[in-house]
């Protein structure tokens, strides 16, 4: 049954990890929300001995830190962190409200300023996780809840991030800022069609070549298979082909797509990258 209400996109267990650390309170939610919006896991901390202990137990993918803090201060955290080698090669963001036009200290990869600024925030997180090995991610566009539940445990059972939107909106929200390797879309969305969606993602240079995978009941045309079209796509008709076949024929594709970017089948980089 096809639900109308608008939710948050569903989050993968497999997504990257990001740190908080912050000793406002309400930064720490708004962050969460933020973030996690986005695709990505979050660890809240309130203090900078609890960001290095959850750091060398998390192992996430990116810090965020505020400098001004009771206790330990950021830079006093930074210095802890990059002293411990479980630990040590962790990025970190500078999130705080302080202004510097010094060069950024050792380790750390960009200083975003307060108030939070979405675009500058994330364009600061693909950099501190680009270089590091990540599963492949798969951004599944469905508003039926219950195929997209399908769609995405059988996703991450095969080993990959998942992230969920129900609307073309969300979907343009996420790729925003987020790079899928693979979008499987359907057509008839609540707000519109997935032809907006891929209308937007050709607009976009980072986007106009991930591969697609249109999962619809609609019947196309060759002129609406056309329009569809971004990197590699392929078509496939719900109802006239079985679970099975879809999970295989996707799976195929994404083998193609990893082996040509030069990893393998999960999206890890050939060469292991220390953490």
């Amino acid at each position: 049954m096809k639900e109308k209400e608008q939710a948050a996109p569903r989050l993968a267990l497999g997504s990257p990890v990001v740190l908080v650390c912050d000793d406002d309170l309400s930064t720490l939610e708004v962050m969460g929300a933020v973030l996690e919006q986005h695709g990505y896991r979050v660890v809240k901390t309130a203090s900078g001995q609890e960001a290095v202990a959850q750091a060398a137990e998390q192992q996430p993918a990116a810090i965020l830190l505020d400098l001004v803090m009771p206790g330990m201060n950021g830079c006093e955290t930074m210095v802890a962190l990059k002293q411990s080698p479980n630990t040590k090669d962790i990025p970190i963001i500078i999130f705080s409200g302080l202004q510097s036009n010094k060069p950024l200290p050792a380790g750390v990869v960009d200083w975003v300023h307060k108030p939070l600024d979405e675009k500058s925030l994330f364009l600061a997180l693909e950099r501190a996780v680009g270089g590091q090995a990540q599963r492949t991610r798969v951004l599944v566009v469905e508003d039926d809840l219950d195929l997209a539940n399908v769609l995405t445990t059988m996703f991450q059972c095969d080993g990959l991030d998942t992230v969920h939107a129900r609307t073309g909106r969300e979907a343009i929200y996420l790729c925003e800022h987020l790079t899928p390797d693979l979008l499987v879309l359907d057509l008839i969305l609540p707000d519109g069609d997935g032809f907006t969606v891929v209308d937007w993602l050709r607009q976009q240079d980072r986007l106009r070549q991930v591969p697609l995978v249109v999962y619809s009941a609609k019947d196309l045309d060759d002129a609406e298979r056309g329009r569809l079209r971004l990197g590699q796509t392929q078509f496939f008709t719900k109802g006239r082909i079985t679970p099975e076949e879809f999970e295989q024929r996707v799976m195929a594709l994404l083998t193609r797509i990893v082996s040509n970017s030069g990893e393998n089948f999960h999206g890890h980089a050939q060469t292991p990258i220390p953490h």
